[in-house]
């Protein structure tokens, strides 16, 4: 999936305040920002940047090593516990927007464009899925996501006008 419903869906299934809101999006994201956003920045500055899907062969090692590093459910299991443990039950369930991504990424990447690795380092075990960004795909992502976010704003304004007849 795009990174931007990363986030949506992690904010809406793991975030049940704002406080806790941002956070989820924040997770939903991460497993693709930490490899990507430095290599973009990087493209950017040095004038190479691509619009559109850029050749596999065009990345290099480290960005392969931090995708990998940022799908694996070994990795997120481990930082999960860190979590868990030191900041709380309400971050550690924020975080689980970051396993949600890592479980949409598994049916929606192919295995020739950054396959999800799902047990690296110990194993490059992966689907061939099919791509997110296959129309339909797209197409059904999107609407469910609007529809997703539509029923949680209807509920959230009905509760919010039955506190305001009591």
């Amino acid at each position: 999936m795009d990174i931007l419903t990363h986030g949506l869906w992690g904010g809406l299934i793991f975030g049940k305040d704002k406080k806790f809101f941002k956070y989820a999006l924040l997770f939903g994201i991460l497993p693709d920002l930490i490899p990507f956003a430095p290599y973009t920045i990087f493209q950017l500055i040095s004038g190479a940047l691509v619009i559109g899907k850029p050749e596999l062969r065009s990345f290099p090692d480290w960005v392969f090593v931090l995708y990998n590093t940022t799908h694996s459910l070994i990795v997120v299991t481990t930082i999960w516990i860190i979590i868990r443990k030191f900041l709380g039950k309400e971050y550690s369930i924020a975080f689980l927007a970051w396993p949600l991504h890592i479980l949409m990424d598994i049916p929606t990447h192919t295995a020739d464009f950054f396959p999800t690795k799902i047990l690296y380092p110990l194993s490059h075990l992966h689907y061939d899925g099919v791509s997110w960004s296959h129309p339909i795909i797209m197409i059904v992502n999107y609407s469910l996501l609007f529809l997703a976010y539509g029923l949680y704003i209807y509920n959230r304004n009905k509760k919010k006008h039955k506190k305001t007849i009591i």
